[in-house]
C-alpha cells in the first residue's frame, strides 16, 4: 500500500495528479467568473482605469505654466506628444464673458466634448456620445487680468460602440478587448455601481446574458490547457512504460482508444473547454466534414493521428517480421487490405490538401504576403504534420505488404496500380478521376523510392539525409497539388469577378431602377411623407411603393426604403441603419453609373449594391426629409452595410488592384479598361470567345475571356508568377517541416529529461555525427530565415511605399475639394 503511494506521488502519477487539480481549478475559476464575483472584479479593473486618467488629468491642471503655453501655441514638441500618447481625450475651450467656448487645443480625434457641456457646473458627468460612454470632467481656471476663462475637459472612455463595428472600430470596455463577452452597462440601478476616484457614481454595470458562444477567462482557460498538456504528458510516458511491459500491439490500440475517446468527449460535450471562442475553431473560417469541422478541429486531429502513427512505428521498427504469426491466408489478407489502406489514406490526404483550399476562406497565396494571415501558418502546420504521420504509416503498411510478395517487387507497384484504377472506376464524376490520376502515379513513384531505399540509405533506418529527402519529396508533392488547387481556385474568383463586371456595366439594370424611380417624384414624395410617419401605414405605404413601382424587376433586385426626418431621424425604419451610415456609404464609397441619381458601391470582391438618394422638399425650399433605396441584386444580396472613410484595397477589387487589370468590350469596342494593361481598342471576328469562358495567354500574362451576353466580352488579366510562387511556396512548406522536425527533437530531449534524468547531461555530449547533423540543419533554418526576412522586408517596404503614394493623392484630392466647398459658400 504504501509503495503504491510512493509509485502515485512520484515519477509519471503525479502530472496525472497535476492535470486533475488544474481542471478543478478551471472548473472553480470558471464558476466565479460567471457569478456575481466576475463583475465586481471587472468593476474594480475598469474603476482602477477611471482612476488612473483621472488623476493624470488632475496632475495636467496643476500645470499651469503648460496649460498657459498650450493656449498661446508655444509648446515644445516633446510636451505636445505626450499629451498625445494620454490614454483619454484632453480639450482645452477659451471662454468669454458672454459664455462663449472657443476650442483651442485637443489631443485625439476619436471625439469632441458635446456643446451642451459649456453649461455645465464643474464635476463629473456621464455621458453617452455618438462613439461611446464616456466620463466628462469640466473643470474652469479663472484668468485674471480681464482675459477669457480657461474651461478644460477631459472625456474618458468606458465603452467604445460605433454605428457600425469593424476591425478598426470595435466595440470594447476601455480596460479589457473581451470585457464586453461578460458585463455590459445597465439602464438600471444594479449592486454594481461603477464610481469615480471621488466617489461619485456614474453608472451601473451588469453581468451580461446567455452568449451564443461562451467564453472562459484567462486565468480559466490557462488552467485547463495546462491541464490538458499535463494529461498528455503523462499519456505519453503512460505508453512508453505499457510497452515495456505489456507489448507494442497492447499499448498502441490502448494509446489510440484513450485519444479516440478523448476526442469524442470533446465533440460531444463542447462545454468542457469551449473552443469555439478561439476563431481557429470558427467553421466559417474553414469546414470541411462534421469530423473537421474547423480548422482548429482539423489540427488536434492530425496532432493525434500523427502521435499515434509515430508511437506505432517507434516501438515496431525494430520487429523484423510483424506477420511471422500469420499463416499464408493471413499474410495475403494482411497484405492486400494494407494495399488497399494505402491507397485510401493516399487519396484522403490529397482530398484534404485540396480541401483546404477549396472549402476555406484561407490565403495560400504566398506571392501576395499580405494576404496571409496566422490561419495561413496554422494550414501549413496542419500538411506537414499529416505528410510526417503520411509517411511513417505508409512504412509501416509496407512492413506488411512485404513478407506477401518478398523480392518481387514490380508485382507490389503493380497491384498498386490495379487497386488504384478500381477505386477510380467505382468513384463518380470525372473530375475526381482527373484529380486523382496524378496522385496514383506520385503514389507508384513514392513506393519505389520507398522500396529502394538501400540505393541512397540503409532501408527502415531514420538519419538526417534521410530525414532531410523525404522532407524534400514531400514538400515539392505538396506544393505540386497546392498550387493546381490554387490556380483552380483563383480562376473561378476571376469568374466571379467578370460576372460582376457584366452587372455593373449593364445599362438595362439600371434603366429598370430609372424607370421605378421615375414615380418617385419630389411632388409624389412631399405629399405623401407623413405617411411614413404612422408605424402602420408607414408599412403598407414602403410596400406598395415597391410593389408598384418596382413590379418590374422584383425577381432580379431586393428593395429597402430608409426615411429619415429634416434632423436625420429614423421614421419608422427596419433596421438602425443610420443617415450618417448613408451619407457616409453614397458620398465616400459609392460610384456614379450613367444613369443621373444613380450609384452602386461595393460590399465585397464579389458582391455590390445601388443606392439612390431622394430630398423631400415641399414648396421649393422647406425640406421635410430624405429617402434612401437600396436595391440588393438578388444574385449579390448583401445584409449589412458597411460604411469605410477609408477602405482598403483589396486585391480583388480590378479598379484599383494591383494584381488585376480588365477591359470590357461592347460590340466589338473597348467602352471600359484600365491603365495598367494595354488592351487593344477594338475585337476582330476571330478573337471573340467561341466558349463562354476562355483562357488565353499572352507572354508573362494570363486572360480570362468571358462571352457575355449583349455583345459583351469582358477580359481579365494577371500576371503569371509562377516561378516565384512555386519557389515560394515550397519554401514556406521546407520551412515548416524544417520547424516541425526541430520542435518534434526538442520535445523529445525534455520529455527525455523528464522521464530520464540522464537523459540531461546527453543533450550536451555532441559527437561527430551529431555535431554534423546540428550543423545542415542550423544552416538550411539560418537560410531560409535571411532569404525569407530580406523577401519579406522587401514587400512590406514596397507595400508602404505604394500606399503612402496612394494616401497622400486621396488626401491631396479631398484638400482641393474640401477648399473648392469652402470658396464656393463663402462667394454665396
Amino acid at each position: 500500500m504504501k509503495d503504491s503511494i510512493n509509485n502515485i506521488f512520484s515519477g509519471k502519477y503525479i502530472l496525472l495528479l497535476f492535470s486533475a487539480l488544474l481542471f478543478i481549478l478551471a472548473f472553480i475559476s470558471g464558476n466565479i467568473y460567471f457569478n456575481r464575483s466576475s463583475v465586481s472584479k471587472e468593476v474594480k479593473l475598469l474603476e482602477k482605469n477611471l482612476h488612473q486618467h483621472q488623476k493624470e488629468f488632475t496632475q495636467f491642471l496643476g500645470d499651469t505654466s503648460l496649460i498657459n503655453k498650450i493656449i498661446q501655441k508655444k509648446e515644445s514638441l516633446n510636451e505636445f506628444d505626450e499629451l498625445v500618447a494620454k490614454g483619454f481625450g484632453i480639450y482645452l475651450f477659451s471662454s468669454d464673458v458672454f459664455g462663449t467656448a472657443t476650442l483651442k487645443f485637443w489631443n485625439q480625434q476619436l471625439i469632441v466634448p458635446p456643446p451642451e457641456i459649456q453649461g455645465y457646473a464643474d464635476g463629473e458627468y456621464y455621458l453617452s456620445l455618438s462613439n461611446g460612454k464616456y466620463l466628462a470632467i469640466k473643470k474652469t481656471m479663472a484668468a485674471g487680468n480681464g482675459q477669457n476663462n480657461i474651461v478644460a475637459c477631459a472625456l474618458v472612455l468606458i465603452q467604445s460602440k460605433f454605428f457600425i463595428e469593424t476591425a478598426y472600430l470595435p466595440e470594447q470596455f476601455s480596460h479589457s478587448r473581451t470585457a464586453g463577452n461578460r458585463i455590459l452597462i445597465s439602464d438600471e440601478a444594479t449592486p454594481f455601481p461603477l464610481k469615480t476616484i471621488t466617489g461619485k457614481t456614474i453608472c451601473f454595470l451588469d453581468k451580461k446574458g446567455t452568449l451564443p458562444i461562451p467564453y472562459n477567462s484567462g486565468i480559466t482557460n490557462l488552467f485547463k490547457f495546462t491541464g490538458i498538456l499535463l494529461f498528455l504528458i503523462f499519456l505519453l510516458l503512460f505508453s512508453e512504460s505499457n510497452a515495456k511491459k505489456n507489448g507494442a500491439w497492447k499499448s498502441i490500440a490502448s494509446l489510440s482508444l484513450i485519444l479516440i475517446v478523448l476526442r469524442l468527449v470533446i465533440y460531444l460535450f463542447p462545454a468542457l473547454l469551449n473552443l469555439r471562442q478561439f476563431e481557429l475553431f470558427d467553421p466559417s473560417i474553414y469546414g470541411s466534414n462534421p469530423v473537421n469541422r474547423s480548422l482548429g478541429d482539423l489540427l488536434i486531429n492530425s496532432i493525434f493521428l500523427c502521435w499515434i502513427v509515430i508511437f506505432a512505428w517507434y516501438w515496431l521498427r525494430r520487429k523484423n517480421e510483424l506477420v511471422s504469426s500469420f499463416n499464408m491466408k493471413g499474410k495475403w489478407i494482411a497484405g492486400v487490405l494494407s494495399i488497399a489502406i494505402l491507397i485510401f489514406s493516399t487519396f484522403s490526404l490529397a482530398v484534404l490538401i485540396r480541401s483546404l483550399i477549396a472549402d476555406s476562406k484561407i490565403s495560400f497565396d504566398v506571392t501576395d504576403f499580405f494576404s496571409l494571415s496566422r490561419f495561413t501558418v496554422f494550414g501549413f502546420v496542419i500538411l506537414t504534420i499529416l505528410s510526417i504521420a503520411y509517411y511513417y504509416f505508409s512504412q509501416l503498411l509496407f512492413r506488411f505488404i512485404l513478407p506477401v510478395f518478398g523480392e518481387k517487387k514490380i508485382l507490389i507497384y503493380f497491384s498498386i496500380g490495379i487497386a488504384g484504377l478500381i477505386y477510380l472506376t467505382l468513384s463518380p464524376g470525372s473530375h475526381q478521376v482527373l484529380f486523382f490520376l496524378p496522385v496514383l502515379t506520385w503514389l507508384l513513384l513514392f513506393a519505389f523510392l520507398l522500396l529502394n531505399q538501400e540505393l541512397l540509405f540503409t532501408r527502415f533506418r531514420i538519419n538526417i539525409a534521410n530525414t532531410l529527402f523525404w522532407i524534400f519529396i514531400f514538400s515539392v508533392s505538396i506544393a505540386t497539388i497546392m498550387l493546381s488547387e490554387i490556380k483552380n481556385a483563383e480562376w473561378e474568383k476571376r469568374k466571379i469577378i467578370a460576372d460582376k463586371l457584366v452587372e455593373n456595366t449593364d445599362p438595362s439594370s439600371e434603366r429598370l431602377l430609372s424607370i421605378a424611380l421615375a414615380y418617385l417624384d419630389r411632388e409624389f414624395l412631399s405629399d405623401n411623407f407623413y405617411r411614413f410617419n404612422d408605424r402602420v401605414s408607414s408599412k403598407k405605404f414602403r410596400d406598395s411603393i415597391i410593389t408598384e413601382n418596382y413590379s418590374g424587376y422584383l425577381n432580379k433586385y431586393e428593395t429597402k426604403l430608409y426615411v429619415y426626418d429634416n434632423a436625420g431621424k429614423s421614421i419608422n425604419n427596419d433596421d438602425p441603419t443610420t443617415l450618417n451610415e448613408l451619407n457616409t456609404i453614397l458620398t465616400v464609397q459609392a460610384k456614379a453609373t450613367k444613369i443621373p441619381n444613380i450609384y452602386y458601391y461595393e460590399t465585397s470582391f464579389d458582391k455590390f449594391t445601388y443606392i439612390t438618394k431622394r430630398d423631400v422638399v415641399k414648396d421649393g425650399n422647406t425640406t421635410l426629409g430624405y429617402l434612401y433605396i437600396i436595391s440588393n441584386p438578388r444574385k449579390y444580396i448583401s445584409d449589412a452595410l458597411f460604411p469605410e472613410l477609408f477602405r482598403q484595397l483589396k486585391q480583388a477589387d480590378p479598379e484599383n488592384s494591383p494584381v488585376y487589370s480588365y477591359a470590357v468590350y461592347k460590340n466589338k469596342s473597348l467602352v471600359s479598361p484600365t491603365n495598367k494593361y494595354s488592351f487593344a481598342i477594338s475585337l476582330q471576328d476571330n478573337e471573340i470567345p467561341k466558349e463562354e469562358y476562355e483562357q488565353r495567354k499572352k507572354e508573362n500574362y494570363d486572360e480570362l475571356w468571358y462571352r457575355a451576353s449583349g455583345n459583351k466580352v469582358i477580359v481579365i488579366v494577371r500576371k503569371r508568377d509562377s516561378l516565384i510562387e512555386t519557389i515560394t511556396l515550397f519554401s514556406y512548406i521546407l520551412c515548416s517541416f524544417l520547424f516541425l522536425v526541430a520542435l518534434a527533437q526538442f520535445l523529445s530531449g525534455v520529455i527525455g529529461i523528464l522521464y530520464h534524468k540522464r537523459s540531461f547531461r546527453k543533450l550536451f555530449q555532441f559527437n561527430i555525427r551529431r555535431q554534423v547533423h546540428t550543423t545542415i540543419i542550423f544552416i538550411s533554418i539560418l537560410s531560409f530565415l535571411i532569404i525569407g526576412i530580406a523577401t519579406i522586408s522587401f514587400f512590406i517596404s514596397r507595400y508602404n511605399r505604394n500606399n503612402t503614394d496612394k494616401l497622400s493623392r486621396t488626401m491631396q484630392i479631398m484638400v482641393n475639394e474640401m477648399r473648392k466647398k469652402m470658396s464656393d459658400q463663402q462667394v454665396f
